[in-house]
């Protein structure tokens, strides 16, 4: 069985991203539509710059359209792998101590990287209510738009 290294992932992750705004986002956005989407190329960088160089991760995405907002719902690692232990019967690779501890650090330090860049980026609480976090996204939101 031949096993496919972690770069050549990360490209047809990026491939499949590419795809996904000409064929979806952008013709929505021509629309005037709102587009909301999840995890976008910020998680290639978190998840991927476990083992990959996130500079050449970052410069493979860096062509990507840049949100008008980006939210990053963060977690104490402990409170994720319970959530992640009452919700189903096993564990994905990623879904390890270490392995989120390096994860919720590549996403910190990305907020602080974009924040300086002029990005919209904001950290959630995310040990809220889901009732409480959509009223802050939703909040900040309002007064970016009014």
């Amino acid at each position: 069985m031949c096993k496919t290294d972690l770069r050549t992932l990360q490209l047809l992750f990026t491939g499949d991203r590419s795809h996904h705004l000409e064929t979806i986002v952008k013709p929505a956005l021509n629309d005037g539509k709102w587009v909301l989407t999840d995890r976008y190329f910020l998680s290639t960088i978190a998840f991927g710059g476990l083992e990959i160089d996130k500079d050449w991760l970052r410069q493979l995405n860096s062509k990507f359209l840049i949100p008008d907002f980006a939210f990053i719902i963060d977690l104490p690692v402990e409170v994720s792998l319970d959530r992640i232990d009452k919700s189903r019967a096993s564990n994905e690779f990623f879904e390890e101590k270490e392995k989120l501890e390096k994860i919720r650090k590549n996403y910190l330090d990305l907020v602080e990287e974009l924040k300086q860049e002029g990005w919209n980026i904001h950290v959630i609480d995310g040990t809220q209510t889901i009732d409480d976090v959509h009223k802050e996204v939703a909040k900040i939101i309002d007064q970016d738009i009014s």
